[in-house]
C-alpha cells in the first residue's frame, strides 16, 4: 500500500511538474530606462535643397540624456529625454529640447510636440509588426531645409526584420540586437526609408533614414534608373551611430 502511494504521489507530482511552462522573454532591456543614462551619437546627413537647388552634406554630435522620473496625467510614469547637439569634441554640448519616453502597455512610446512615437513593442518576436504612428497623423510635415515634407508619406507598419543578432558600429561590439524597420516605401519620386537598431541593456545604437522627393527637373523619364542620391531634390539621407554610452 505504501509503495503504492507514494507511486501516486510521485506521478502526481512529477505530472505537475510537466505542466509549468517557461514564459517568452519580453525584451525590456533593450530599452534601458534609467535616470542619468546616456548615448552619444555621430550623425551624418545629406540634405536636398530644392529651394536653392543644392546639395550639402552635414556632421555633428548629439547625445540624450534620461532625466528624472516624472508622472503624466495618466498616473503613468515616463523619463524626461533630454537633446544635446554640438558641432565636434572641440565644444560644449547645447540642450536642443527636452521629450519623454515611458513604457506603458507593452510598448516602449517617444513623446515629442505632442506625437507619440509607438518605436518598440514587447514581447519581441521576428517578424512582428505595429502600428508605429498610431497616435501620429501620416500627413504630417516638418520643416526641413528648404522648406516642408511629407515624413510620414507611405509609411505602414514597423516590424522587427531581425531579433536577437549580433552587430558591430565604430568598434562597438553587442552581442544581441534588435532591427525594426519603420519604412521602406519607394516610387519613381518619393523615397520613404527608416530603419532603428537596439542592442541588449544600451538602447538604440544606428538609425537611418532616407526621406526624400524629386520631380526630376520636371522629365520625370529622364530619372527612370537615375539613384536617389543623384536625383533627390528634396528632403535628406541621415546615418546616426553611437559613439558613447554609460550604460
Amino acid at each position: 500500500m505504501k509503495k503504492i502511494l507514494l507511486f501516486a504521489l510521485f506521478s502526481s507530482f512529477w505530472a505537475c511538474q510537466r505542466e509549468i511552462e517557461t514564459l517568452p522573454a519580453l525584451g525590456y532591456e533593450y530599452a534601458p530606462l534609467q535616470t542619468g543614462k546616456f548615448i552619444q551619437y555621430r550623425i551624418d546627413s545629406i540634405l536636398y535643397d530644392d529651394y536653392n537647388n543644392s546639395v550639402d552634406t552635414n556632421s555633428y554630435e548629439v547625445k540624450y540624456v534620461l532625466g528624472r522620473e516624472e508622472i503624466d496625467a495618466a498616473g503613468l510614469s515616463f523619463f524626461r529625454y533630454e537633446r544635446y547637439e554640438r558641432a565636434d569634441s572641440s565644444q560644449d554640448w547645447t540642450l536642443i529640447n527636452v521629450s519623454a519616453v515611458q513604457i506603458e502597455a507593452n510598448r516602449l512610446l517617444h513623446v515629442e510636440q505632442n506625437q507619440r512615437l509607438i518605436k518598440l513593442t514587447f514581447p519581441i518576436a521576428k517578424d512582428k509588426n505595429w502600428d508605429g504612428l498610431a497616435y501620429i497623423r501620416k500627413d504630417t510635415t516638418i520643416e526641413i531645409v528648404g522648406g516642408s515634407i511629407n515624413f510620414y508619406k507611405d509609411w505602414e507598419v514597423f516590424e522587427y526584420t531581425a531579433v536577437h543578432n549580433p552587430f558591430n558600429i565604430n568598434g562597438f561590439s553587442f552581442d544581441s540586437t534588435v532591427t525594426v524597420l519603420q519604412a521602406d516605401a519607394n516610387n519613381l519620386i518619393e523615397r520613404r526609408f527608416s530603419k532603428e537598431i537596439y542592442a541588449k541593456n544600451i538602447g538604440l545604437v544606428y538609425k537611418e533614414q532616407w526621406i526624400l522627393d524629386t520631380q526630376c527637373g520636371g522629365n520625370l523619364a529622364a530619372c527612370i534608373n537615375t539613384p536617389w542620391e543623384r536625383k533627390a531634390e528634396k528632403g535628406f539621407i541621415l546615418r546616426q551611430r553611437i559613439t558613447a554610452h554609460n550604460f
